[in-house]
């Protein structure tokens, strides 16, 4: 009685929408007309979730016909672009925490709709931040997405199994071969116990980090690796 008369108290709680300021409803953060205007992926790699210009035959980008994956699979739910980019970076760098829960709310309907028919994870695995940037950001944004995306899953999230041992450059002014290198053997893993995870990362471009963790889990015995992110980066 009491949760039921809580829920009906929040549907009547007006707020400003964090994009547009025009009202919104709680929890969501977000008005209806910017979650309709957000940049949406409209064909993607069928396992890397890159975009594509089109819809071809494979549905297969050129770096996963030429060499594949370590990871099975890979979902996102917008384009890293605007809004959606300016969203992230508010989060990522500016500590406007209030962006997690509405994108996390955002990526569990595009989940929920890709798992429709298929076996969810076992568990969430934040892309882990070194000890150094953590001190200084203050939170890792991968693992308060987690947190809000474990409520809309009902899946457990682990922030404790994997762990980032080196601090690495920033991959942003990085070539796709440097990135590699620069996450080669940065990660340590505990033994994981599960069979079927998700990684979930803010923004997913090359997928060397991904990839990387992938690596390393399935090392340890994990079966199935399964990639969640907010964006995918366009090709180029």
């Amino acid at each position: 009685m009491i949760q039921s008369l809580k829920y009906k108290l929040q549907s009547l709680i007006t707020l400003s929408c964090l994009l547009c300021r025009d009202a919104c409803q709680w929890p969501d953060r977000l008005c209806r007309g910017c979650i309709d205007s957000l940049p949406r992926i409209q064909h993607a790699c069928m396992l890397c979730s890159e975009p594509l210009p089109h819809r071809d035959d494979g549905h297969l980008c050129g770096t996963c016909q030429k060499q594949g994956r370590t990871f099975d699979s890979c979902t996102s739910a917008f384009l890293y672009q605007p809004p959606v980019s300016d969203m992230l970076q508010r989060l990522k760098y500016h500590d406007q925490l209030a962006f997690a829960h509405p994108l996390a709310s955002l990526l569990a309907n595009t989940l929920q709709t890709h798992y429709r028919a298929e076996p969810l994870p076992e568990v969430i695995l934040p892309i882990p931040l070194h000890r150094t940037r953590l001190l200084q950001r203050g939170y890792n944004q991968s693992t308060v997405l987690a947190r809000h995306l474990s409520r809309h899953m009902m899946i457990p999230t682990d922030h404790r199994l994997l762990k980032r041992e080196r601090a690495t450059q920033p991959q942003l002014a990085l070539t796709t071969h440097q990135r590699r290198q620069n996450v080669r053997g940065t990660f340590t893993c505990k033994t994981p116990g599960y069979h079927h995870v998700a990684l979930l990362d803010d923004i997913v471009t090359t997928g060397a980090t991904v990839e990387e963790l992938s690596r390393l889990l399935k090392r340890h015995g994990v079966k199935h690796v399964d990639i969640w992110c907010v964006a995918r980066t366009p090709p180029g």
